[in-house]
């Protein structure tokens, strides 16, 4: 499908849906063990060595066999000419600009994710700098920051990229957990993903999970009224991590709509967008909800119209997700949310 989805996204509330570049790549640059990390991040920039290399002759796209003879030249030592030859290829001319960059910390302690801004420069860095402790690569890429994660926080998922060695590491593979790792709620291609976070750290109940795997199917009818869409069981898609906490990955093809529009309903669910009383009597039993999200609320779930059982539903499903401590998607934390909401009552 055709990915002008600009328009689409300033109709919805001016929720800024990120829309990913398909042909984007990601690349794990690595830091020397940790020793140029807090450089490479606080100065916004990654680089490589090999600086005998002349910064002329790497950018002229003269990757070939005469290069490979000069590098055995000016590193006699090194076993494996071929690798510089491949790495210093994949720095000057395979990263492009929008490409994402992975760098870890000492131990990987941390794993800082950014944004390539610029095409490959020579920096001047004097001695005196370089016997400070500065990295001496004069060979970098300007980077803007966007995001670092503890490695406790690290999706699993990405541990076995980390284990590579390479200076440059081509990350394309692992795109799909890398951006779940930067996005919440995010469309590329032809797939719009939604990602909700299971925060609870304890052992997650069964009948809890149940429940919570459930909760995202009994609101998809609420979510094909208000987006007019009919949803085709065959195009959703889903992926768990659980590990005490963990993730669950709902994966929507087509159309955006749907997993923007239940993204919605789930924020003003969790957020505590509303607010409600349950009484049951041998007679009879009754709901009553009160709105309090300046309208949007009423514009998206229509609470009004639904019945006192589909109301005591969405309570139900609120208790749920509040016990297990789930987040939604951090593109819809600027929506209007109640505070008024008695969390897990």
């Amino acid at each position: 499908m055709d990915l002008d989805l600009e328009t689409f996204v300033k109709q919805i509330e001016g929720i800024p849906v990120p829309i990913i570049d398909t042909n984007r790549r990601y690349w794990l640059v690595r830091t020397q063990s940790g020793e140029y990390y807090e450089e490479f991040f606080h100065d916004n920039f990654v680089g490589i060595g090999w600086d005998d290399l002349d910064f002329n002759v790497l950018t002229k796209h003269e990757y070939n066999e005469s290069l490979l003879e000069l590098i055995k030249i000016k590193y006699p030592d090194e076993k494996q000419p071929g690798r510089i030859l491949s790495q210093l290829k994949r720095f000057s001319l395979e990263i492009k600009i929008n490409d994402i960059v992975l760098i870890p910390s000492a131990a990987s302690n941390f794993l800082s994710f950014g944004v390539v801004e610029t095409d490959v420069y020579k920096a001047e860095i004097n001695d005196e700098d370089i016997l400070d402790g500065a990295c001496p690569f004069q060979k970098r890429r300007t980077v803007k920051w966007i995001k670092t994660v503890r490695k406790n926080e690290i999706d699993p998922y990405l541990y076995k990229l980390l284990n590579s060695h390479h200076t440059i590491t081509d990350a394309t593979a692992y795109d799909s957990f890398i951006d779940r790792t930067l996005h919440s709620l995010y469309v590329k291609g032809n797939e719009t993903h939604l990602v909700l976070e299971v925060k609870k750290k304890d052992n997650i109940p069964y009948l809890g999970l149940i429940k919570l795997l459930n909760t995202p199917v009994e609101l998809l009818p609420i979510v094909e009224e208000f987006t007019q869409e009919e949803i085709k069981e065959e195009n959703l898609d889903i992926k768990l991590s659980l590990q005490s906490p963990g993730t669950i990955e709902i994966i929507y093809y087509t159309s955006p709509l749907v997993l923007i529009g239940l993204g919605l309903v789930l924020h003003y669910i969790v957020g505590g967008s509303y607010k409600g009383n349950y009484s049951k009597t041998e007679s009879e039993q009754s709901v009553s909800l009160e709105s309090t999200s300046d309208g949007l609320l009423e514009k998206w779930l229509k609470f009004r119209k639904q019945s006192d059982s589909q109301q005591m539903k969405l309570l139900e499903m609120q208790k749920v997700l509040s016990r297990l401590e789930v987040t939604t998607p951090k593109e819809l934390k600027n929506l209007p949310v109640s505070e008024e909401l008695p969390k897990g009552q």
